[in-house]
């Protein structure tokens, strides 16, 4: 009960943003969404970390409507906070989160610019100043023995179906290796992670029932996605404009994700599988 509550609260903002961005009917439409998604049925019922991500998620994308229309200091905070649940969580999805904030603090404050005040250049410094001091972090986490110790091992164990015996684990939706220990590499490899994220495992990779039934999510996922870029055709260059405080978090939750490839569903193989994605 506990981590449906916890779910439901960052579903909550979540349609509360879409409510301040697009109005009544589409945040209906985005509170359906979330709450009838299958995976999320699923996990966010169990004593496992999602549905702190989707609390933390849904401050995150809250926050960002307050800042990205208004520049409210409130909204900082509520993403600042956002960004500490989910470094507590899952570190590598916190910082992202975080560097998520501050990416929409700065567009926010540039986009108001042209008005005169001194709070969105006050913004603008403040991020430069930031950016500043976590260079040495940032360039430190991306050398090359950093990302091979802690990067490279988790995507060389998603491309295998192989135990460490020797023997197969029977993972049958194992990826594509790929190489990540180096800047360059992971600037070259990021899109086709991000592709197989989204788009696999596909329905013919399936091996059991337990995986058959990840393709109902599966499909939902896709058909947003076919919606969503519909809508960026339609939009033709306004997408940001438009929905900013949400598209920043999506792609900002994609780029962590298809680095970690955290896919739990399909290590645990035959007894839960719901095909990889969340």
């Amino acid at each position: 009960i506990t981590q449906v509550g916890i779910s439901l609260a960052g579903v909550m903002l979540i349609a509360a943003a879409v409510y301040d961005i697009a109005g009544p009917r589409a945040a209906r439409l985005a509170a359906w969404l979330l709450n009838l998604e299958v995976a999320s049925l699923f996990f966010n019922g169990l004593l496992l970390k999602e549905p702190l991500m989707e609390l933390a998620s849904g401050l995150v994308v809250f926050g960002a409507t307050k800042v990205w229309s208004r520049l409210e200091s409130k909204g900082i905070a509520i993403m600042g906070l956002g960004g500490l649940i989910a470094l507590g969580t899952r570190w590598y999805v916190g910082w992202s989160l975080i560097a998520c904030a501050v990416l929409v603090v700065l567009h926010a404050a540039m986009r108001q610019l042209p008005g005169g005040r001194l709070r969105p250049l006050a913004l603008i410094c403040g991020v430069a100043a930031v950016a500043f001091i976590a260079t040495p972090a940032i360039l430190a986490a991306t050398s090359h023995k950093s990302l091979e110790e802690n990067l490279q091992p988790a995507q060389n164990g998603n491309a295998t179906s192989t135990a460490g015996n020797g023997k197969a684990n029977g993972n049958n939706l194992a990826l594509e290796k790929v190489d990540f220990s180096t800047r360059g590499a992971i600037l070259s490899n990021l899109p086709q992670r991000i592709r197989e994220l989204l788009l696999r495992p596909y329905p013919w990779q399936m091996g059991d029932t337990n995986q058959a039934l990840g393709v109902v999510g599966s499909l939902v996922a896709l058909a947003c996605f076919l919606l969503l870029i519909r809508f960026a055709l339609l939009c033709r260059g306004q997408v940001f404009a438009r929905a900013g405080p949400l598209l920043y978090p999506f792609l900002f939750l994609l780029i962590a994700y298809a680095l970690s490839v955290d896919r739990k569903s399909v290590v645990w193989g035959k007894s839960v599988d719901l095909g990889g994605r969340r």
